[in-house]
């Protein structure tokens, strides 16, 4: 981006250039808060291959960042950068180097020129491969790595979102088989009581993700009676129960002689008084005590539970019976003795109540926490966050994380962290064991520069409820700035203000939004106090671009609008509804704005807006306004790519083909077969076909009258829905595939009936759907009906990719759009108030109040007007941290605009709205800054048909374009008529442990020991897999302490795996294979159309590779008992695939001889298998092929 070569002196950009340059420089440490647009993944790149080209090694790399998409798009951007290094002349890129690096174009000597072309070879041969990964895949990698030391389950396998939450759904079920436990029935009677008409279903759900707090908190505690015991303390709740405090407070504690002493008064006065009096008599009378407390705190509280501002009786009265001042003063200091025994009174009922519920659901999250665990230790599964305090206990806390760290360090040298405004505490935890040493004592001083790189923006954290922390993101800016000062350790913390994205306009804008005064002097992002230059500012890189920033007067809605039918899809707009008119207003302003080529920049050049650059940002996809807006988009003509996410359960050709499963299970299913046959498979009228079918059949099927039909038109579908019949034993998978790639009718299969039917946006949840169904088949026995009811239980959702090339106006969410950018951005979704509000009414300590350090403590809050000191502290902590995260969104969804900016809200509040929108809402700060710029006179307000439209700079208009004669035209070429060549046979990759179908005869394959004997197995092959790396005398201590997590064998089994797995290791037989030149779990992927079929793709895993100048052995181990007593009882199945991994390695080492042996743990032995075993079975395999 160094781009002022044409633009003379230029400090703004000079000292943006200067802060790239420090945040690069690999010899030091770097802090960059980068505002939104300024180039950071560059710098990053930058960084990472400032790094390589100072002769570091790619493995010592580590680069973590949000999500696996940015991992990739990263991952690409450096190997286009490194691949166009290997291309470029000498001339090109020693100019590169040195613009990157500040050098001289004569520094650099021809060694310095082939290492730099090298460094894409280095990087794609390096095993793994650079390091730019995802913080969870990280953390499972490590864990894989180091499993003896952080407690793993053997071999464990990483559970996603979907199956966390099916096993968490299950330990909620499985609550009832603990109901003879009399803490947890009475739990339950409690948190059911507590619950009402809403269920327990969304507290018990919102537990889940806050597991790893409250689980730390019960731990901590010593146990769920010490955990209730503190609850109660940290909600300074008594021990009393309700019933009791309100009986002693409303009997024994009730001053019975002076409230009948002040009756006779309230009765004389006014009719303020006479209402009290009435409400004293209620109190004193024999009713329930909870009656008579509720009727008495109306004394002194509004119906909304606040203090009453006025006093309960009016001053004549008071004048005339001076105790009712005693009792009951509101007004004055000092307060009624009433009036403030009243208050303790609710206090303490209202922290009892608090405490009762949330006792009864820390209750039950125990029990809860306790069967999900057990659930994944079962299946030896982590789920994601298991991945992050595992591997964070293995680094901070284990006893072996010393060692560990002194593993990782002499492999791991530059740590690069982006987006670390997302990242969560438990994160940031086990980043900074990982780093730790960087600043501290020896590691400064290490020969090996170690740096932490860590690059950000607070106002860019939009994924709290995934844990982001953009209060921890300030704290630890703040402790790195402080551990540099103190160990003298070489560190930058530039910032990057300058946006390359966004015209002038649209950044003057965002300026203006979050500098507004209706912060009241609250810092706009985040909860901590704002410094002094707490200033939000952006500075244009495109200064000589103008852009363009509307924002469109509301719409007041009609006196009566169109009700919505009762059975209207949810979420359906009526046309006279303010959402639907302004999606259509949106529709026509972007059809206009294409009709009129009005323009936006390419390059330094502007051309007409097409659909492609327009961007639509919606806070959610309920509530009517997305859908509203696509299908009015539609209306006009305008190309939609349709939504960024879809709910498999939602969309119709997923329904389509579910119909089909349906009705293939259950043909007397006539709902379904009748949507079967209106919809893409069967293509028939409702009106026409299925009235004549379905009308006057009297108890007849709808199927039987289908299947006797003579219609022509109907018989096709006859025929297939027959076959779907017929195959209604498949698997899914199958059964889905025969369904889209056969024909139906003609020659159209079912993916070309659904696409003309529906568009080419069906094609992705349908492939979500197979892969769904692949997924399924594999993991177990299948059926069409199990399939059926996972999909309906769970359904799922489908996130399509919109940044692609697609000339189609994009909708999506603002949290969807992170990261990505348009010319037009439409903010349609503004004038609601924001949701500050706590879901389900769980809140959980985290340490951020300073009377109350202990954090993960669950409390179950009501609505607050019942809330006790320690909820009413909680709920305004989390309604100011929910309230920054929607400010922080607005920033989001304003800096995705290049050029344009159009900001728009539907009328929010009916007609007794006096302006539309909110307080504090989206379209409030916006209009105050728009407001300011007209005040400013940098800004018009334009009169139109719908009101004022207040603008601030130009919409812009196109450069002279080319008239069409006078185009240069080319003739087409003779291929665009040639018809293509038949594809030859597909890629197909095979494992090789299934090459021949068949298992080898050692043992029979299934049996009633036969789970035994593959858990034994994979529990040796762990221990051979991860005891090398580890010192040869902590061998047998390290295995004994891995096999005692195993639950399913008893200690003379693990002692009889030890010895096995020691025999193998220290067998002098056995040590080249163990040696330096082997690594253990090497996957082998490739092909050698020599010696394999064609097309055939090899897709395994090795045991063991060793690799010298003259040879490669391949070794697998094998725990079968009794081994074979010859290499001619071998398996088929094994020698075919020993001699498929040989054919591999023999084209990616054709210099080498290569040899296969298997190691047999039972003996134990080592067998080579023959090469004229071997070239025999690859010979069998290519005949049956």
């Amino acid at each position: 981006m160094s781009r002022a070569s044409d633009r003379g002196r230029w400090p703004d950009y000079e000292n943006t250039v200067e802060g790239q340059f420090q945040a690069a420089l690999p010899t030091q440490s770097a802090w960059v808060s980068a505002n939104a647009g300024s180039g950071k993944t560059k710098v990053l790149i930058d960084r990472v291959a400032r790094l390589l080209l100072k002769g570091v090694k790619p493995d010592a790399i580590l680069c973590v960042t949000y999500t696996k998409a940015a991992a990739s798009e990263m991952q690409a951007r450096l190997f286009k950068r490194l691949g166009g290094w290997c291309v470029a002349n000498d001339e090109t890129l020693r100019t590169e180097l040195a613009e990157l690096e500040r050098r001289d174009l004569a520094d650099y000597a021809d060694e310095e020129i082939g290492k730099a072309r090298e460094l894409f070879a280095l990087a794609l041969e390096t095993p793994g491969g650079l390091r730019i990964e995802t913080i969870h895949a990280f953390c499972g990698r490590l864990l894989r790595r180091f499993p003896l030391e952080a407690g793993a389950p053997p071999g464990f396998r990483e559970l996603d979102d979907p199956a966390s939450a099916r096993l968490w759904r299950q330990a909620m079920a499985h609550l009832g088989a603990h109901a003879l436990d009399d803490n947890l029935v009475a739990a339950v009677e409690t948190a059911a009581l507590a619950a009402g008409g809403n269920g327990l279903s969304g507290p018990l759900q919102a537990l889940h993700g806050k597991q790893a707090a409250i689980a730390g908190f019960i731990r901590k505690s010593g146990g769920p009676d010490n955990a209730v015991a503190a609850l109660r303390n940290a909600l300074d709740a008594p021990l009393e129960d309700e019933t009791t405090l309100i009986e002693r407070g409303m009997g024994a504690q009730l001053p019975v002689g002076k409230l009948r002493e002040v009756i006779g008064a309230l009765f004389a006065g006014k009719a303020t008084d006479v209402k009290t009096a009435e409400i004293l008599e209620h109190v004193l009378s024999d009713a329930p005590a909870d009656q008579r407390f509720k009727s008495y705190l109306s004394l002194i509280h509004t119906g909304a539970g606040e203090l009453r501002k006025s006093n309960p009786f009016t001053a004549g009265t008071a004048k005339a019976a001076p105790l009712l001042a005693d009792l009951f003063e509101i007004k004055s200091v000092p307060e009624g003795e009433e009036t403030y025994r009243l208050k303790q009174l609710d206090a303490a009922v209202k922290a009892r109540r608090i405490f009762e519920r949330s006792a009864a659901l820390l209750r039950l999250s125990d029990i809860a926490f306790t069967d999900y665990d057990r659930q994944k230790r079962r299946r030896a599964a982590l789920d994601f966050d298991d991945l992050i305090t595992s591997a964070a206990g293995l680094l901070d806390r284990n006893a072996a994380a010393e060692w560990v760290l002194w593993k990782l360090d002499g492999g791991l040298t530059h740590v690069l962290l982006d987006e670390a405004q997302d990242t969560s505490p438990q994160q940031w935890r086990l980043l900074n064991a990982l780093t730790k040493d960087f600043f501290a004592g020896q590691g400064v001083e290490r020969e090996l520069d170690r740096t932490l790189f860590v690059v950000g923006d607070e106002k860019q954290s939009i994924y709290s409820f995934q844990g982001a922390d953009p209060e921890r993101f300030l704290s630890e800016k703040q402790d790195f700035t402080n551990r540099g000062a103190q160990w003298e350790a070489p560190t930058a913390t530039p910032a990057m203000e300058m946006s390359f994205r966004s015209a002038p306009q649209v950044l003057d804008f965002v300026d203006t939004v979050f500098n507004a005064d209706m912060f009241d002097g609250e810092a706009p992002f985040s909860i901590k106090p704002p410094e002094e230059t707490d200033i939000v500012r952006h500075l244009p890189f495109r200064r000589d671009q103008p852009g363009c920033v509307e924002l469109w007067p509301l719409t007041p809605p009609v006196e009566r609008e169109e009700e919505t039918p009762w059975d209207a899809p949810r979420g359906q707009q009526s046309e006279a509804s303010p959402k639907a008119q302004l999606a259509a207003r949106i529709a026509r302003w972007a059809a206009q704005l294409i009709a009129d080529k009005q323009a936006i920049w390419d390059g330094k050049t502007r051309r007409p807006a097409r659909p492609g650059d327009i961007l639509i940002l919606v806070r959610g996809r309920t509530g009517g306004l997305f859908d509203a807006i696509i299908k009015s988009l539609k209306r006009e003509g305008l190309p939609v790519a349709g939504a960024d996410r879809i709910d498999l359960l939602d969309s119709l050709p997923v329904q389509d083909l579910l119909n089909l499963i349906r009705f293939a299970l259950c043909p007397e299913d006539d709902l379904a077969l009748a949507e079967i046959l209106t919809g893409p498979f069967g293509g028939l009228s409702e009106d026409q076909h299925l009235f004549a079918l379905a009308h006057g059949r009297e108890g007849v099927t709808l199927w039987e009258r289908v299947r006797n039909t003579t219609d022509a038109d109907v018989l096709p579908i006859v025929a297939f829905l027959e076959g779907c019949i017929a195959r209604r034993h498949w698997p899914a998978y199958e059964f889905l595939i025969h369904a889209l790639e056969m024909p139906v009718r003609g020659d159209a299969c079912g993916w070309d009936l659904i696409q003309i039917r529906l568009g080419t946006p069906a094609r992705e949840p349908v492939t979500a759907l197979t892969d769904r169904a692949a997924g399924f088949d594999t993991r177990g026995p299948s059926s069409l009906q199990m399939f059926l009811d996972a999909i309906e239980t769970e359904g799922g959702e489908v996130k399509r990719e919109l940044s692609g090339p697609q000339d189609e106006v994009r909708v999506m969410t603002v949290h969807g759009a992170k990261g990505l950018e348009a010319p037009i951005v439409i903010v349609p979704d503004t004038t609601s108030a924001p949701k500050v509000g706590v879901s389900n009414g769980l809140m959980v300590t985290d340490g951020d109040i300073a009377a109350l350090p202990e954090p993960g403590i669950p409390v179950w809050a009501g609505s607050s007007k019942d809330d006790s000191p320690l909820t009413a502290t909680l709920r305004q902590n989390a309604e100011a941290r929910a309230l920054r995260e929607t400010r922080r969104l607005l920033y989001v969804a304003l800096t995705r605009a290049q050029d344009r900016l159009l900001v728009c809200g539907a009328w929010s509040g009916g007609i007794k709205s006096k302006k539309g929108f909110s307080d504090r809402s989206w379209y409030d700060a916006c209009w105050q800054a728009m407001s300011a710029q007209l005040d400013k006179g940098v800004a018009q307000s334009i009169e139109t048909e719908d009101g004022p439209v207040l603008r601030f700079g130009e919409p812009q208009t196109a450069d002279v374009e080319t008239p069409l004669s006078q185009m240069k035209t080319t003739k087409a070429p003779a291929w665009l008529k040639t018809p293509a060549k038949r594809e030859g046979s597909a890629t197909r990759y095979a494992a090789p442990s299934s090459l021949l179908g068949v298992e080898p005869a050692v043992l029979a394959p299934f049996g009633p020991d036969k789970n035994r004997r593959l858990t034994r197995g994979r529990l040796i092959h762990t221990l051979l897999q991860t005891l090398p790396d580890a010192p040869r005398q902590d061998w047998r201590q390290r295995a004994a302490d891995y096999l005692k997590r195993d639950r399913e064998f008893d200690a003379k089994d693990h002692a009889e795996m030890v010895e096995v797995t020691l025999a193998v290791l220290e067998g002098a037989q056995f040590d080249p294979i163990f040696g330096p030149n082997s690594r253990p779990e090497v996957p082998i992927v490739g092909g050698n159309d020599a010696v394999l079929p064609a097309g055939m793709r090899i897709n395994g895993r090795v045991d063991r590779l060793v690799v010298t100048p003259d040879e490669v052995k391949i070794i697998d181990f094998k725990t079968d008992r009794p081994a074979p007593a010859r290499v001619e009882d071998v398996g088929d199945t094994y020698t075919a695939q020993m001699a498929a991994y040989r054919a591999v390695l023999q084209a990616a080492y054709p210099d080498r001889a290569i040899r296969c042996a298997i190691i047999w743990t039972d003996g134990p032995k080592l067998m080579e298998i023959p090469e004229a075993s071997m070239d025999a079975a690859l010979a069998a395999l290519k005949a049956d092929t």
